[in-house]
Formats: C-alpha cells, structure tokens, sequence
C-alpha cells in the first residue's frame, strides 16, 4: 500500500486544542465574515442536497458540528484522530444540546477497513465535510477516496482549505510572518483542489475562491513567528484583534466569491452518481 506522507502530526494538532481560549457559547453562529464565507458554502449543499445527516472529518473542538446539526435538525457524527479533539467536541455539543457520533479514529484506519464502522454497524451520511484538514496530507486525492466510502447515495463532499496558491497574500503573508505553518500544508492552487476531487463515482458540481479577505489564517496558527518578537501569546492577541478589526469592517458584505490573490479559501464540491 502506498504510503502517504502526514505534513502534521497529532501531537502538533493535540498542542493546537490545548493552547486555544474556548468560549462554548450554545447560541454560537457564523456572524463574522470568516465564518459567513464557510456557511455558504456548507448551508448551500444542506440545503439544495437534500440532506439529513452530516459526518465532520477533523471535527476537534468543532464550533460547526454542534452549530449545523442545530440549525437544520440533523444527524450528526465527527472523526478526529486526536483524543483531546474529541473530547472537546463531545463538550461543546453537550453544552449546545445536540447529539453526535464522535469517532477518535485515524481517517487511515476508515481506509483499512474499507468504511467507517463501529463493530458491525457501518456508518455512511448525506454530507462529509471537512475545513482544512485534507492539504495536511500529500496524496489529496486518496484522502477524497477514503471520505468517499462515508458517503451515503447521492450524498455530497465539501472540501474548504486555505488558499495558499502561488499568487495568494496568505501565502506571501505567511511565507514572511510564520513560514512554519507552511510546512505543514500541501501549498493546493484551486486547479489541484479540483482535480483532488475528480474520483471515480462522483461528479464535481461547485468550486471556487472563497471570501474577500481575512487576516484570519496567518493570526491563527501555533507555529512559532519567524518576525517581531517569539512571546506566541502576544502575537495571537494581536492577531486576533487585528482579525475582528478587519471583521467588523466587512460586517455588511454579503459577496463571498473570492478571486486567488485575496481570497482566504478555495473550496469544492462533489456529489455521489448513482451507481
């Protein structure tokens, strides 16, 4: 079996979990622009893919498992690999109300045994999506091909990374301020996101550059800052002053299409054909 490279371990995304600040707010929903762009994406599949259930891949401390599943009435289940990921996730949906199925597993453990399974019970879902998890990995298109086998009849497959393309402000962004978290990703332009997604029983049926802009993605990251200092505390502060600032001045943009030297996401869309 081929063998395909992580680009970050659970160690890093475990330290990530335990130095964010969490507010586990019930009534939580996307009203920055970030997370307006995302909801866009991920309400439009729901809603014009008919969809009843919902499967998050990398669903540590997830604010949108608990959000969707409330919002839309739906089922719900997450996957991550990393124990305090999931512990934190089963918390926030029990503050929040809803149920979830949280499976701590490796996304290459689903790959071996063919599906996602408890024991005997097989697990499939109307929608499998995932926020930057899939370009933490070289073979992108053999990670679509194990989120394939999660997927119910007609079932969709959203995709949401960072745009870190060749012309991309984040990338030059953080290739100056934090190249660290650049090692860790697979650097997709939307032309490789997209053909990423082109496997065999599904059709792709959206793709793009998503959001305006955002300093969201280089403010975020736990990597060590490369300029202005190494207490990595101060610079998240900062970053996430400077983030809400540029929020709340896009507050009333409603525009979510991007183009790919500004935009802070690509993303794609594909849907099971029938067999």
């Amino acid at each position: 079996m081929e063998n395909i490279e992580k680009k970050s371990s659970k160690e890093h995304w475990d330290g990530s979990y335990q130095i964010s600040k969490r507010d586990i707010n019930p009534n939580w929903k996307p009203i920055y622009y970030d997370f307006r762009s995302i909801a866009s994406v991920i309400e439009s599949a729901i809603r014009g893919g008919n969809v009843k259930s919902i499967m998050e891949v990398g669903c540590g401390d997830s604010l949108w498992l608990p959000y969707l599943i409330k919002r839309f009435s739906l089922v719900g289940g997450g996957v991550d690999y990393s124990q305090i990921g999931c512990d934190e996730v089963k918390e926030r949906l029990g503050v929040c109300g809803v149920k979830g199925d949280i499976f701590c597993k490796d996304i290459f453990d689903i790959e071996s045994e063919g599906g996602l399974y408890e024991g005997d019970k097989r697990f499939k879902y109307d929608l499998v999506y995932s926020l930057g998890v899939i370009e933490h990995f070289e073979n992108t298109k053999r990670i679509i091909d194990i989120f394939s086998t999660m997927v119910s009849e007609k079932g969709l497959i959203v995709s949401i990374i960072p745009n870190f393309s060749a012309l991309s402000f984040h990338k030059l962004f953080c290739y100056c301020y934090q190249p660290e978290i650049l090692k860790i990703h697979n650097l997709l332009s939307l032309q490789d996101l997209i053909k990423a997604h082109n496997i065999e029983g599904f059709k792709i049926i959206d793709s793009g550059y998503l959001g305006k802009f955002s300093m969201g993605i280089p403010a975020w990251g736990v990597s060590a800052r490369k300029i202005f200092g190494s207490n990595l505390q101060k610079h998240r502060d900062i970053g996430n002053a400077i983030t809400k600032f540029v929020w709340n001045k896009m507050k009333n943009v409603e525009s979510y299409v991007g183009n790919q030297f500004f935009a802070p996401y690509i993303y794609c869309v594909i849907q099971k054909e029938f067999e």
